[in-house]
């Protein structure tokens, strides 16, 4: 069973094993044969030191004591095939600072004499998980979740290389799945028990063979390597958030969520590589949490199969999300980190074309913040002009046709007032929609800073999470007004003047011209276009030089019935009249001469609007308003933002035909007396 040992400590990511030339003789013996000993520990840093991105870390530490390791002995001899066999050896207490001594138990023992003897050219292949021992009386080893792992450590029962020296073999190969297959927890202990190390240096030309001049064997120096790459996100709280936020990863068994990383290989002790065919891609849902320095909030760690790629131009993703907030990486971006970083040697830089290389530890800083809401530009959209043709009408129906000037009346602010109602989504949505945006301006106003000409940050506003998402408003001279029942909304009042110009604003989409859903975080600028909310309604008397001219000084001019005030909501920018409708006449307008008439109208229908207009000459004449057109579409109301012009060209009705006959004569025959 696989166990962590009471002495506990994990191998340092900066520290490289190495076998040591230290050896003793007081392992269990067997008569008339040479037991092969061996010594384990730790040298300072050799070439897999992986000082990447990261501080300095402890000295050198001597390997656990009772950690296993896992050896392939390969005996040689020049005219005959080479003999394998498995064992597993256990470190004992260090003999020094950097040194321990492999203890081999009865039936782990290997013998020189049992391969080639005093011709044996032995090489050494061997693994280990830092810590981690197996124990004697059990000879498959089982992950401490409780996973077996069927390939490595299997070294007795009916295994043809128990206790014994046999040709050929594929025993340098290790099935390296991270647990589970798909790495989708690294949670708890599963890190430290999946940092595969290894040791390949004792082959070749540094075999251990039998010294002739001492007549002794010698002894292996023995090399250990970590296998897997190793990664750390170190965070800390930035901007944004609360004193009193938890700060919490927001769903159960997850952190750092990595897709498409290497999690599984086949490994090859010998060749101190993972054979390339055999890797298989998954995702890492939940790193393991280093307490260790209370610097940082979190320190999250994970291993990988080395080869990750990191030069990934796809949508390919690193996510976490915390308090609700859905944080994205790419890998390209920790690519861009960590470029111009490398090795402790000075020359090898830390990428292989891209690719997360073996035995180096990545680590990575972060400060996470909500996304500060600094990017607001607001413009007023012009006046829409619409001007009437000159018309003749008669006393009779008139129907007058109107048509666009294309003049504009441009205004921009010098500030604005920024409002925003909140909806929250169920769930962690890009594309959430909600069109309930007719409450919760009042209370929520931003205080606003012009950072450039036209573009203004909300002091101290920021995107809470990702299920929140806002409709932001924007109001010109004018205060919001709650209304729970029907919306918040602007009030507005009729006059002859413009005062105040109340304007109304929001994000408006450019291909359909409608309002924007509900906004979710974004580092985009989000542009909000005002509108005036009123109409600006002019009419002109005109009249002809001839014998139907009309007196058109000091006419009346009165529009009935017409509502006086109404309210602009905030939420849909529709107006909505208000109070009781009456009637307007010239005497409340701004005047510049006695045929004209100016005056700001609360949009509204045009359904029962009649005008009159009644000169001194006690001529009268009406418009119907609901049948104005505009080429052939009828207005049937005024809308905010709009100037009306109307010219009226009042003459007389002359008589336009008249006729006669002449009766005929009536016959009379008088009696003696005529009657009329």
């Amino acid at each position: 069973m696989l166990k962590t040992t009471e002495k506990y400590a994990a191998l340092s990511a900066l520290c490289v094993l190495t076998v040591l030339s230290a050896c003793r003789r007081d392992e269990v013996a067997v008569a008339g044969k040479s037991p092969i000993e061996m010594t384990a520990g730790i040298a300072g840093e050799g070439p897999a030191v992986t000082k990447v991105y990261m501080p300095s870390g402890p000295s050198a530490e001597a390997l656990i004591h009772g950690t296993s390791l896992y050896m392939v002995m390969k005996s040689e001899k020049d005219d005959a095939d080479a003999l394998y066999s498995r064992t597993i050896g256990y470190a004992q207490e260090p003999d020094s600072q950097t040194s321990n001594t492999v203890k081999f138990a009865s039936q782990f023992g290997r013998f020189w004499e049992d391969s080639h003897s005093r011709n044996s050219q032995l090489s050494v292949f061997s693994a280990c998980v830092p810590s981690y021992y197996w124990e004697e009386s059990v000879y498959e080893g089982v992950i401490p979740d409780g996973t077996p792992d069927p390939v490595i450590w299997k070294v007795n029962g009916s295994d043809e290389y128990d206790n014994k020296w046999v040709a050929g073999s594929d025993a340098t190969l290790i099935a390296w799945p991270l647990r589970s297959a798909s790495a989708a927890n690294q949670a708890d202990d599963f890190v430290p028990s999946q940092d595969l190390c290894y040791s390949n240096n004792v082959s070749g030309s540094d075999r251990v063979v039998f010294d002739e001049t001492l007549r002794k064997f010698g002894s292996g120096h023995l090399e250990f390597y970590h296998a897997m790459t190793k990664i750390t996100f170190r965070i800390r709280k930035g901007e944004g958030f609360q004193t009193d936020d938890p700060f919490k990863f927001t769903n159960a068994h997850e952190n750092i969520v990595m897709k498409d990383v290497n999690v599984a290989g086949t490994f090859d002790v010998s060749m101190g590589s993972f054979d390339s065919t055999t890797i298989s891609t998954g995702t890492v849902r939940e790193f393991g949490v280093d307490d260790s320095d209370a610097t940082y909030d979190y320190i999250l760690n994970a291993l990988l199969v080395p080869g990750t790629d990191l030069d990934d131009d796809d949508n390919t993703k690193i996510e976490f999300t915390i308090d609700n907030n859905l944080y994205h990486l790419s890998k390209k971006q920790l690519m861009d980190a960590l470029y111009g970083r490398y090795l402790s040697n000075g020359w090898t830089y830390c990428l292989d074309e891209g690719k997360m290389l073996p035995g180096v530890h990545y680590v990575f800083d972060m400060t996470v913040g909500k996304k500060k809401m600094d990017s607001f530009t607001a413009s007023v959209m012009p006046w829409e002009s619409v001007t009437a043709d000159e018309t003749t009408p008669s006393n009779a129906r008139i129907v007058v046709s109107l048509l666009s000037n294309g003049v504009p009346q441009t205004g921009t602010p010098s500030t604005f007032d920024l409002y925003r109602a909140a909806n929250v989504s169920p769930t962690i949505d890009d594309d959430y929609e909600s069109y309930d945006w007719k409450t919760g301006y009042v209370g929520n106003k931003a205080d606003l800073n012009e950072i450039n000409a036209g573009e203004y940050e909300a002091i101290e506003w920021y995107w809470p999470d990702n299920k929140t998402f806002y409709h932001f408003r924007a109001v010109m001279n004018s205060t919001v007004t709650e209304d729970a029942t029907d919306g918040d909304y602007l009030p507005l009042t009729g006059g002859k003047t413009l005062s105040p110009d109340v304007c109304w604003g929001a994000p408006i989409n450019d291909a359909d011209g409608k309002i924007s859903k509900a906004i979710g975080p974004t580092q985009s600028t989000i542009a909000l276009t005002l509108y005036h909310m009123m109409s600006d309604v002019t009419i002109t008397l005109t009249t002809t030089d001839g014998t139907d001219k009309v007196t058109i000084e000091d006419a009346v001019m009165e529009l009935t019935p017409v509502y006086p005030a109404g309210k602009a909501r905030m939420g849909s920018g529709l107006v909505d009249p208000d109070g009781t409708a009456g009637t307007v006449t010239n005497a409340d307008n701004a005047i510049t001469s006695s045929v004209v008439w100016q005056y700001y109208f609360v949009p509204q229908s045009l359904e029962d609007v009649i005008l009159t207009i009644t000169t001194t000459d006690n001529d009268q004449y009406k418009v119907s308003m609901k049948d104005v057109t505009v080429g052939t579409e009828k207005i049937g109301s005024w809308q905010p933002g709009t100037i009306y012009s109307y010219t009226f060209k009042l003459t007389k009705t002359g008589i336009k035909q008249m006729s006669a006959t002449l009766a005929d004569w009536k016959t009379v025959t008088a009696d003696e007396n005529v009657w009329f």
